[in-house]
């Protein structure tokens, strides 16, 4: 829900949410799009479970929760920390999909 009202907020090309709603992946003939930005709340379930899930980078990755009309949280995945910064950013993007 918070990567739907993000882009209708702004629909910027190259934005954390724009590029998580737009990613798709085909596996054995099957296209799946429905892809979104995790919460903060997500992002930490998916850093306390970092090893098990793998690929993360030693990095920030933004996240779909706001702060502030010009702020949203991301998480620093070297120590766990979740901090604020202003939207236009750039931090990695983890994409991910309910199932």
């Amino acid at each position: 829900m918070n990567t739907a009202r993000a882009v209708v907020q702004s629909n910027t090309v190259g934005r954390a949410v724009t590029v998580a709603d737009s990613y798709t992946t085909t596996v054995s003939g099957v296209v799946f799009s429905d892809w979104f930005l995790p919460s903060k709340y997500e992002l930490d379930e998916m850093y306390f479970h970092k090893t098990m899930i793998g690929g993360f980078s030693v990095d920030y990755y933004w996240s779909s929760s706001e702060a502030t009309a010009n702020d949203a949280w991301y998480h620093y995945f070297v120590n766990g920390g979740q901090y604020t910064n202003p939207k236009a950013g750039v931090f990695r993007v983890r994409p991910v999909r309910a199932f």
